[in-house]
């Protein structure tokens, strides 16, 4: 291919080889297709196949531009990787690295092995395509010259084939070589956390001199994995995007070759297309996998950068002179600080969370990123994790994307368009099941963004379990509103003193995120079901975009078209992101004051065990701990929840019963349709949509019953607790508790209309299923 890494000069050769894998995919495929594009606007399957073979070899052309443009830094990455195999100096540090090394050999072979068979796939498919739709090449493109007369034919043919050698090796060995050197980097972390691990077996002569060396090499490392990050962090952001769109055609050809006359010939295109599909799904994953081995997040798989500063911490530091014990304090802050990570061009890290399929151990270490690590990569792609808006900061404006996609493609266009199809009930119906989808995840946009302003608050007392800490106004008066409640929570978890407490609050954190991780699954399912469906119904139907909608140019022409779509399909992913993100968050905070005051339950059911000199203080404690539950978290949690969402909560309770309501009636509607093929795709994904939409409400539903019921609970602890072996003096602090507790029970409302409980959930149910009766009466008439 001529790309490696190596140092380019103008007389050497070598640096020019690069020229004919380039100059062939540039002239045979990727140039005439482009400038075909114009030509070929007008048919959306022809625009879609284009498409799927036209990015491929574009992001062949980058990959081969990245790495030959970087020949020098890989070079010296390289020539790095050469020096670490020559320094190593003990049995085991070599035998980590020949396992690493295996690893990276495996993967290669096996990415190698992928792309061989997608080659095999593909020339049967296309030799059967192009003798069944009467196509002279193997890609379609405009050549200014005559294609159909010899030589040029032939020529061309060979020109087309080798251009998809190329770009096939080119898109798998690039990969490969970034595999090698993250992994590397992987094992050098594993080596480094075997030396910290024995730094205390040293004399105090050679210690100081290991102890640097740890250092220097840490350093050495991390400016390593930023040469990997700065060398392809662009051509990533690339692929990732190429990812998504190729995943879209390849699906929706897989679907139009179900309708194909020749059974040899679907069979062949759709064994093909499943192939490319998994393949580059693979490829994609490959980058997750590895970003997820260096990611800060995911603090409980042994070989990650962060692991270095757990490592640090748990050595015999004590046992050192405290001059050298420092240098442990520089590897702990770096790596905590400043943790490995790949991204696609900065916007976002490669992990398993991005992937959407994500599966993982966890430790017993468990810290604040594992409690809500999943919300903050969501909402922080979304724009709007809870952080202090400021204009002169650019994460406060990455919001506006989503939002002006959500509206400018799909909300206000079908807003517009329902005037216009007023007469049609089918249509009607259907333009607002999908419209208030998106009205909702807009409102809940705003929602959690607009709680990034400033409040002022009327009380400064905050609990921690040791003792009770105030700060003055001034030191809380800048806090946000739902940033202050991730600090509370922080505060509670710095501040458990006990197993048994500690304990409950990593099983309520392991419900949480198991609630989030499912969630968002269950979102991503969806998004999968309603490609087949919609590509289904836009052939079935005669439609040209994903969403009906009036739009203030033509739609029908290039690019206008390809815009639009592409448009209408980041609208849809930005929809199930957030309308799934938000509610996971809410679930974060309401399930953490469940677990408070699970806690203070147990406190109170031991209340007797204390001694008469320690019960006074442990009461006025616990009572203390109970008003900061009610007051400080009833005014900062529930009553922060309440203000930041209760809104948008009545509107999505009214939603659902809309969207329940409309999806049931456009399930009993497809079954008159008499293609079978297009009433299962549609009749699948509206009963999925349907189960998320009534799994989504009967989250809310759950966690208000459960958030009453536990702050209620309180009181029968209080009186169960054996009060009457306490001093007079002492029992009655358990009054004040049981008070409380009966008088203002935590809940979550829809507009303080109702409160969330399982009886809601059951009424918004039978009041969907009787609109659905009346339109289906309507119908009939």
């Amino acid at each position: 291919m001529g790309i490696w890494p190596e140092e380019r000069k103008w007389n050497r050769s070598s640096s020019y080889l690069v020229l004919l894998p380039f100059l062939t995919m540039m002239c045979f495929a990727c140039g005439p297709q482009t400038i075909n594009l114009s030509i070929i606007a007008a048919d959306s399957d022809l625009v879609i196949e284009n498409l799927s073979n036209n990015i491929t070899f574009m992001v062949s052309i980058m990959k081969t531009l990245t790495v030959w443009i970087n020949g020098i830094p890989l070079k010296s990455l390289l020539g790095y990787m050469a020096n670490d195999w020559d320094a190593v100096t003990t049995n085991i540090e070599r035998e980590t690295m020949v396992n690493t090394a295996r690893i990276t050999r495996k993967i290669t072979i096996g990415s190698t092995l992928m792309v061989n068979i997608v080659i095999l796939a593909f020339v049967p498919a296309r030799l059967s395509s192009m003798k069944n739709n009467d196509i002279a090449l193997f890609l379609r493109g405009y050549y200014p010259y005559n294609t159909s007369i010899s030589p040029n034919f032939e020529l061309t043919m060979i020109g087309q084939y080798v251009a998809a050698i190329y770009a096939a090796n080119t898109y798998t060995t690039v990969d490969t070589l970034v595999v090698l050197l993250i992994f590397h980097v992987c094992g050098q972390l594993s080596i480094l956390r075997q030396d910290l691990g024995k730094i205390d077996s040293y004399d105090k002569k050679n210690i100081e001199m290991k102890m640097q060396k740890i250092v220097e090499k840490h350093e050495y490392i991390n400016r390593f994995a930023g040469r990997i990050e700065n060398s392809f962090n662009m051509m990533l952001l690339f692929q990732m995007l190429s990812c998504t769109i190729q995943i879209c055609s390849q699906f929706y050809q897989v679907i139009m070759s179900l309708g194909e006359n020749t059974m040899e010939h679907m069979i062949l295109q759709i064994s093909f297309l499943l192939i490319y599909v998994a393949y580059v799904m693979l490829q994609l994953f490959l980058y997750c996998y590895m970003g997820e081995k260096l990611a800060a997040e995911v603090l409980f798989r042994k070989e990650k950068s962060t692991e270095i500063a757990n490592t640090a911490y748990n050595t015999k530091w004590y046992d050192l002179p405290p001059k050298n014990a420092r240098g442990l304090v520089i590897i702990m802050c770096r790596a905590r600080s400043s943790p490995l990570q790949i991204t696609a061009g900065r916007f976002c890290s490669f992990t398993f969370a991005l992937y959407c399929q994500y599966t993982f151990m966890i430790d017993k270490d468990i810290d604040l990123n594992y409690v809500y690590g999943w919300n903050y990569n969501m909402l922080k792609f979304i724009g709007i994790w809870p952080e202090e808006r400021k204009w002169n900061r650019s994460s406060s404006y990455f919001i506006l994307l989503p939002c002006i996609v959500m509206v400018c493609f799909i909300c206000a266009p079908q807003t517009i368009n329902l005037p216009i199809i007023a007469g049609d009930s089918d249509l009607v119906i259907e333009n607002l099941s999908t419209n208030i989808t998106i009205t909702i995840s807009l409102m809940k946009t705003m929602a959690v963004w607009i709680k990034g302003k400033h409040i002022h608050l009327s009380y400064s007392n905050c609990y921690t379990k040791r003792s009770i800490k105030t700060y003055s106004i001034s030191h809380i008066l800048l806090l946000q509103a739902l940033k202050s409640l991730l600090r509370c929570m922080a505060n509670d978890w710095d501040t458990v003193t006990n197993n048994a407490d500690r304990e409950k609050m990593v099983n309520i954190a392991r419900i949480t995120k198991k609630i989030t991780i499912r969630s968002i699954l269950l979102a991503n399912i969806v998004v999968v079901a309603f490609l087949p469906a919609r590509l289904s119904s836009m052939l079935y139907n005669d439609k040209e975009l994903f969403y009906r909608g009036y739009y203030p140019y033509n739609t029908t022409i290039s690019p206008n078209f390809e815009l639009t779509l592409i448009g209408q399909l980041m609208a849809a992913l930005y929809t199930a992101i957030t309308y799934t993100t938000v509610d996971t968050f809410v679930v974060l905070l309401i399930f953490h004051v469940c677990g408070q005051l699970s806690i203070l339950r147990d406190d109170l059911r031991k209340i007797h065990s204390y001694d008469d000199k320690n019960v006074e203080i442990k009461l006025q404690q616990i009572v203390q701990k109970h008003v900061y539950i009610n007051r400080y978290v009833y005014l900062r949690f529930a009553e922060t929840i309440e203000k930041s969402f209760n809104m948008m909560l009545l509107f999505q309770m009214l939603g659902c019963t809309t969207q329940l309501c409309s999806q049931t009636y456009q399930v009993l509607m497809s079954l008159g349709e008499e293609a079978i093929e297009h009433m299962i795709l549609q009749i699948t994904f509206l009963l999925i949509y349907v189960i998320y939409v009534m799994l989504q409400l009967l989250l809310y539903c759950y966690m208000g019953e459960k958030l009453t019921v536990e702050s209620t609970e309180i009181a029968n602890t209080a009186y169960n607790a054996e009060w009457y072996n306490l001093p007079p003096k002492n029992a009655r602090w358990l009054v004040i508790i049981m008070c409380r507790a009966r008088s203002s029970p935590l809940q979550i409302t829809a507009g303080r209309f109702c409160c969330f409980t399982l009886v809601l959930y059951s009424q918004v149910l039978k009041t969907s299923m009787g609109y659905v009766s009346v339109l289906l009466a309507m119908k009939n008439k």
